[in-house]
């Protein structure tokens, strides 16, 4: 008799149809692993990214229960920050979700393992007292840590709220059996936060099957790379303060460089880039929504440089998932952020384009006037040479191999997941 496939409960913090913040690559990863023979459960908030909005206006005291794609989803109720920069309404945000997914507790009983993704101190709260209840192995995936990037990012501005942060986030993580992260800057930043010795495996995100699928038959229908002029520059994904795109569209605001400069985006720092480009009245430059995936994926293999900015300080909080379409598409990217940050170490490593760190920003023109035909060429080979590091079935086998070796840890169950 074959062997059932484990019962996985997956929380996180945003799944289809919210964009950005990784919900592409967590809904990918859940439909695929139920295609495959798993019995996938997730619970999340109501879709609300990266606009904060009710988008589906469901958000209420009912749990919302559907299927898709062979997965059992529930979406549950909270209070949605109209300004997600505010340290109290973040706070409301992750007390409103934990006391609604407390609810999720007696189906999180019959799981086999269980997955939370972190930044989300409530989900992981919930997954950490079902483990302790239930005895059930509970895997961690660290997709940013929230003590640094609430610092970097001016939620938690004084050193109480931050090390309150930091003791409160360290606890959590170390009631997880095991860990994954996705660059090697953030494993070694989580060595320094374990205490249980947990193994942490490095297992990157990923570009979704749509998303890859509408690049490649972009890819098919360009010419050769070169750059336009004037050159085409394109931003497209979350907006926050974590990214200070404000600060590089000054910088090349004062600049006599032609470009055309695209920002396409959403989310709680959206609204400042949008006005700063109303204000300047910069012809080179353009502000528009997020884009929808075949519209993105057109965007992309067209332009010249895809733009990538990181905060400075950030540390090893996070490492920005929109590096990986742009590897992908071929299209060199114009980075600008520490020099050993995650997105840093990363830059520096596969040599995909410009690095730029903010004490030199004020030399952006030049150093893109500088750039050779042949320089330009080499960074799009090793733009298309490291997309392979981030290969979607690999990465997705070795997170499904995790979970079936976390399952013979846990209890065994025969029964129906009900």
């Amino acid at each position: 008799m074959k062997e059932r496939k484990p019962r996985l409960f997956v929380v996180l913090n945003v799944f289809g149809p919210d964009i950005a913040g990784g919900a592409s690559v967590y809904t990918d990863l859940c439909f695929s692993l139920a295609r495959s023979g798993f019995q996938v459960r997730v619970a999340e908030p109501v879709p609300f990214y990266p606009e904060w909005r009710d988008k589906c206006r469901r958000n209420g005291l009912r749990i919302w229960r559907y299927e898709e794609s062979g997965t059992s989803i529930e979406r549950y109720g909270l209070f949605i920050p109209r300004n997600p920069n505010s340290l109290i309404q973040r706070l409301l945000f992750e007390a409103t979700f934990l006391a609604s997914m407390l609810r999720a507790l007696p189906r999180m009983r019959e799981a086999d393992v269980i997955l939370a993704f972190n930044p989300l101190a409530a989900g992981l709260a919930v997954a950490t007292i079902a483990r302790r209840l239930f005895r059930i192995p509970l895997i961690l995936n660290v997709q940013d840590i929230t003590a640094d990037a609430a610092a970097s990012g001016g939620i938690a501005s004084g050193r109480l709220s931050q090390g309150v942060l930091r003791r409160v986030e360290r606890w959590l993580f170390n009631q997880a059996d095991y860990w994954t992260t996705i660059s090697p800057v953030m494993v070694r930043r989580l060595e320094t936060m374990r205490r249980r010795d947990q193994p942490i495996e490095y297992i990157p995100n990923w570009v979704a099957e749509s998303l890859a699928r509408e690049i490649a038959a972009c890819r098919r229908a360009t010419a050769q790379r070169r750059p336009h002029l004037p050159l085409q520059l394109l931003y497209a994904g979350n907006i926050g303060r974590k990214q200070n795109l404000v600060a590089l569209c000054e910088a090349l605001h004062a600049t006599s460089l032609k470009f055309a400069f695209r920002i396409c985006g959403s989310g709680a720092g959206a609204k400042g880039v949008e006005t700063w480009v109303n204000e300047r009245r910069d012809a080179r430059f353009s502000f528009e929504p997020i884009l929808p995936e075949a519209e993105f994926a057109r965007a992309l293999t067209f332009s010249d440089y895809y733009v990538i900015t990181e905060s400075a300080a950030v540390g090893g909080s996070f490492i920005p998932s929109k590096l990986i379409p742009a590897l992908m598409a071929g299209t060199p990217i114009l980075g600008v952020c520490d020099r050993d940050s995650p997105l840093g170490e990363e830059l520096r490593a596969a040599e995909p384009g410009l690095h730029l760190t903010w004490d030199v920003i004020s030399e952006v023109s030049e150093r893109l006037e500088a750039v050779s035909p042949a320089t330009y060429a080499r960074w799009a080979a090793n733009a298309e040479r490291r997309a392979e590091l981030y290969d979607r079935e690999r990465l997705i086998n070795r997170i499904a191999a995790l979970v079936t070796a976390a399952r013979a840890q846990g209890p065994d169950r025969t029964d129906a997941w009900g």
